[in-house]
């Protein structure tokens, strides 16, 4: 008995058929307007959580990809370091993207080596302090990696880098070693 039914009487019907409120009674949505607005709202929300999980999935897909990818890219830019400081020039040369070399020819790539040699010679070792994957559709991944580069007589540097895969090796495309 919440909701008590009103009675009209039929001299006070309009001719459409339609019963109207009396002044000052909010109008009650009818029983078939409750379920479509609830509907809506109900694939509205539906909709927005698809989209949240799509990017959500695809960034984690990147994050793990670049976390697996770490360990492997850690691995070339201390060959390229090793060499750089064995004086393997071509070896480290190799390790370069094709944007790199068409930067920096062998001999150019030599030669600035030879400018900044201090920041490479004696070259012990280097350890990770941060790592992120920058993907664009329609261009290739890149990898920032930063690093914490030791020398064999104590002194401390540190690496910023940014790699690029390239028919499926990670390939140097920018180095820089700051000791």
């Amino acid at each position: 008995m919440d909701d008590p039914i009103q009675y009209v009487p039929p001299w006070k019907i309009p001719p459409d058929g339609s019963v109207t409120q009396e002044p000052g009674v909010p109008q009650q949505p009818t029983q078939n307007e409750r379920p479509k607005t609830k509907l809506k709202f109900k694939i509205i929300l539906a909709i927005i959580g698809s989209l949240v999980l799509v990017v959500v999935v695809f960034f984690g897909f990147i994050l793990f990809q670049g976390l697996k990818d770490a360990p492997q890219i850690k691995l070339k830019l201390t060959s390229f370091m090793r060499y750089v400081s064995e004086d393997n020039l071509e070896f480290a040369h190799n390790l370069t993207s094709k944007e790199f070399k068409r930067t920096y020819s062998l001999k150019e790539f030599e030669e600035l080596i030879s400018t900044y040699e201090y920041q490479y010679s004696d070259f012990e070792n280097q350890k990770q302090t941060g790592f992120s994957v920058e993907s664009v559709s329609g261009q290739p991944t890149l990898y920032q990696y930063l690093g914490e580069v030791t020398y064999t007589n104590g002194d401390k540097g540190d690496i910023d880098s940014t790699l690029v895969k390239e028919d499926g090796e990670f390939k140097i495309q920018f180095i820089d070693v700051i000791r």
